[in-house]
């Protein structure tokens, strides 16, 4: 992931809201049965949500606490 600066700190945590939004939206239209839309080779196309390769879960993340 993506090293920010002390200048743009404020913007440290926008990739990984946005990796989890697009986790989630991938894990719905997978259970909806959808295509997704993923660019490739300079145009959008339509997808199985099972082809978007996206980069691991940090650990941290992957599995929610349990208490």
């Amino acid at each position: 992931m993506m090293k920010w600066s002390d200048k743009n700190s404020d913007m440290a945590g926008t990739q990984a809201a946005m990796l989890r939004a697009t986790r989630k939206a991938i894990n719905e239209a997978k259970l909806r049965g959808e295509l997704v839309p993923q660019w490739r080779d300079g145009k959008v196309v339509w997808v199985r949500p099972e082809e978007v390769e996206l980069p691991p879960e940090p650990e941290d993340q992957a599995a929610p606490a349990k208490r």
